[in-house]
């Protein structure tokens, strides 16, 4: 009888249906708190003048594959379109699996979940290098958001930041949410919409960047056509 495929299966041991293991959410949290750590130091770095990494990176965006923008639009366009492609793969991936192996026994021991954090990390990452990508005294577009007096972010890169860390906010309240309501293999639970939504809303992010980026570059041209009021 359990050489039955079906049989087989239903003899195994369940899954627990509980959060992730207090391992996995230290590991997870650690993690974050290091990248988010070198993503603040290298921003603080550029704006300090200390560090020219992002000053040649996005030069060598501007050049490339974001021509027509300016570097603080150029790069993070290029790393956020790279990241959601990442994120998007990687949910593919995560959907497929469950499908097929049922529900996963944490958050790290699913592999799909690493190219689904790192793009989501990446659409983050993105937002804050066009927020500290732009020099002091420069306003990038009419609707810059002032951070200091001297320091003006393009809106783009606001929505953009807010968009991934609303995204990678649903990977710790999933873990929450299961906790007290228990394991669910639904694409449609609160908390994974969570993750759909702030990747969906990056791209309306990106177009936003994508217009500011045009106009700044339209207006800094010297002979270059006046931007659309």
């Amino acid at each position: 009888m359990l050489d039955h495929p079906a049989a087989a299966y239903l003899a195994q041991p369940d899954k627990p249906a509980g959060g992730a293991a207090i391992g996995q959410v230290l590991i997870a949290s650690l993690a974050a708190a290091v990248l988010t750590a070198a993503l603040l130091l290298l921003g603080w770095g550029h704006r300090s003048g200390r560090l020219d990494w992002l000053t040649r990176a996005a030069a060598l965006a501007e050049r490339g594959p974001g021509r027509g923008l300016p570097g603080w639009a150029a790069l993070p366009s290029v790393v956020a379109l790279v990241s959601l492609l990442t994120a998007l793969l990687g949910m593919y991936w995560d959907i497929s699996l469950h499908i097929s192996h049922g529900r996963d026994v944490g958050p790290l021991a699913n592999i799909a979940h690493y190219p689904i954090l790192f793009g989501l990390f990446g659409i983050f990452t993105a937002g804050v290098l066009a927020v500290v990508l732009p020099a002091p005294g420069q306003r990038p577009g009419a609707a810059a958001v002032r951070v200091t007096r001297t320091w003006h972010a393009p809106t783009g890169g606001v929505l953009l930041a807010g968009a991934g860390f609303y995204a990678l906010l649903g990977f710790p309240l999933d873990d929450v949410w299961h906790r007290i309501f228990g394991q669910d293999v639904t694409l449609w639970g609160p908390t994974h919409l969570m993750l759909i939504g702030g990747a969906g809303l990056s791209l309306v992010a990106m177009m936003v960047l994508e217009r500011e980026g045009r106009r700044a570059h339209a207006a800094a041209a010297p002979d270059g056509p006046r931007p659309p009021a």
